[in-house]
């Protein structure tokens, strides 16, 4: 079978099959008359395959409704499943029988197997659902094709939206396991086009966000196709709001630079954060800061000394005040300061917020590519963390090659008094700090969840411990339990041993009457 999007019924099962099959990336979505299946695979987590990630196998299957197990392991793409195995490998599945009010997840025994990359995989799973890039629908095409059949399957979706979830079971047909057809000019002929339109309405409900438990999962209405928004909140007053976004990058490449994470356009980016990857190989960060313009946040990241193409995800937070307008935020309310030291080998910088404005949070790019055909090796992040009540202090650092280069550090505040609707509020600000035990490890990790009361949160960081030979900073994102944010932050060593620790970090502010208003606090362990 080759690569691409099938729809259809498979040998011996009732059930009409949308199946998406690539070498990196593979889903089923199963149509029954009990309900809807869904379960997929990204290569990227092909390391949560081994005796650890095998032992969920029996709680998964436990969990899966008896009228929907029979769909389990029938595939289109029966080049992706492993016949000794009673399950396929697994990076998301959920499942809606008929009648239930909201899309069900099963739970792991292993929580890290929750907090770790498998919901990285599980975007990028949905967006081939709601939004196929071009590249993925070209796959088995020549080059000379793949221009004319994206914008084909562009103009035959258009862009995703919010879709009630379907009523009625998909339509007969009558085509067994037939590829779409391939676009022969400008535009798929219309009965290809139906088609397309009833497999997208049909999916589309797969991600209602109003239908589904994990508000942290849910597709953005935003009008945008390439990025999702995963959580908003709002703070006790009502007045600010802050919603968390992430876009995964389309395809594999050694070097990632300033891949783009925008927020809504009636929003000013004030924080974000990045995530690699930590196997087999690695690729580390070098960049997470806020575009000139406050609509986007930067990400950047690299191999090291050992190829590892990857797919950089990037996360942006976007704020806004309700009776202020954006314009307003971004010019007069909102200060980015940005400061670069000297050039090392273990360059560091810290900028810091004047007086009168309260630290929100911060970001860094490492300058170790000098636009030259060879700019050496690369450094790479270390730390991107609040010194202290007005500093965001960065580092970074080379690693087991030599190669000195700066640093940029970025500081993001917000006037600490200012008047809404006539009313003078004060800025509350909580910061929140944890740190992954006190014995080294190869791979530290540092979850934690924001204890705001009524804050919303505005802004992430993380430490790397230093000590030679050192460890490095390869995820830093905002996550969320379904009702309150947090962080997680993860280093790695990197070609030899390197144990260390982490620390990580949570800002957040809620607005308060003048009165009412305590100075700013900081909990550490």
């Amino acid at each position: 079978m080759g690569e691409g999007y099938f729809f259809g019924l498979t040998e011996d099962h009732p059930c009409h099959v949308l199946t998406f099959y690539t070498q990196e990336r593979q889903f089923d979505v199963h149509f029954a008359d009990a309900g809807v299946l869904v379960y997929g695979h990204d290569s990227d987590a092909s390391y949560f395959t081994g005796d650890d990630w095998n032992d969920e196998w029996p709680g998964i299957l436990a969990q899966i409704p008896d009228a929907l197990k029979p769909c389990m392991g029938r595939s289109h793409a029966s080049g992706w499943m492993e016949v000794e195995r009673e399950l396929p490998l697994l990076s998301v599945v959920m499942w809606r029988l008929s009648g239930d009010g909201s899309w069900q997840a099963p739970r792991f025994k292993d929580p890290v197997l929750v907090a770790g990359d498998l919901g990285d995989c599980a975007d990028g799973l949905f967006a081939d659902l709601t939004a196929p890039s071009p590249e993925v629908l070209a796959r088995a095409d020549d080059l000379a094709r793949s221009e004319a059949r994206g914008e084909a399957w562009s103009e035959a979706w258009g862009e995703p939206s919010a879709i009630e979830p379907a009523e009625t079971q998909p339509a007969e047909s009558t085509a067994r396991a037939e590829p779409l057809p391939d676009a022969p000019g400008p535009a798929f002929d219309e009965a290809t086009r139906a088609a397309l339109e009833r497999i997208r309405d049909e999916v589309g409900a797969l991600l209602d966000p109003a239908a589904c438990e994990c508000r942290d999962r849910s597709v953005a209405t935003t009008g945008r196709a390439t990025t999702e928004e995963l959580f908003r909140c709002q703070d006790a007053s009502g007045a600010i709001t802050t919603a968390v976004f992430r876009y995964r990058a389309g395809h594999d490449q050694a070097h990632f630079t300033d891949l783009r994470v925008e927020v809504d356009r009636d929003m000013v980016v004030i924080g974000g954060g990045a995530t690699a990857v930590a196997a087999p190989y690695g690729a580390l960060l070098t960049a997470s800061y806020p575009s000139a313009d406050g609509s986007a946040w930067l990400v950047s990241s690299k191999d090291h000394g050992m190829p590892q193409p990857h797919r950089l995800t990037g996360f942006a937070i976007g704020m806004k005040i309700a009776g202020v307008s954006r314009d307003r935020l971004a010019r007069e309310l909102l200060f980015i300061g940005r400061a670069r030291g000297g050039r090392a080998p273990h360059p560091r910088s810290s900028a810091s917020v004047p007086e009168g404005y309260t630290l929100l949070g911060g970001g860094f790019r490492v300058n170790w590519d000098d636009g030259t055909d060879e700019p050496g090796p690369g450094n790479l992040a270390t730390a991107s963390f609040p010194q202290d009540d007005d500093t965001w202090t960065a580092r970074s650092k080379d690693h087991l090659v030599s190669h000195a280069c700066t640093i940029d550090v970025f500081a993001v505040g917000l006037r600490s008094s200012f008047v809404v609707d006539g009313v003078l509020r004060m800025v509350d600000r909580l910061t929140d700090r944890v740190e992954c035990g006190h014995a080294p490890l190869p791979n530290p990790n540092a979850t934690s969840v924001f204890p705001g009361q009524g804050h919303v949160l505005t802004g992430i960081g993380a430490e790397v411990v230093h000590a030679e030979p050192g460890s490095l900073l390869w995820r830093l994102e905002p996550t969320t339990d379904g009702r309150t944010p947090g962080v997680n932050a993860a280093g790695k060593e990197h070609g030899t041993w390197g144990p260390t620790t982490i620390r990580a970090w949570t800002l957040g502010i809620r607005l308060m009457p003048r009165d009412d208003a305590p100075a700013a606090t900081t909990q550490a362990p």
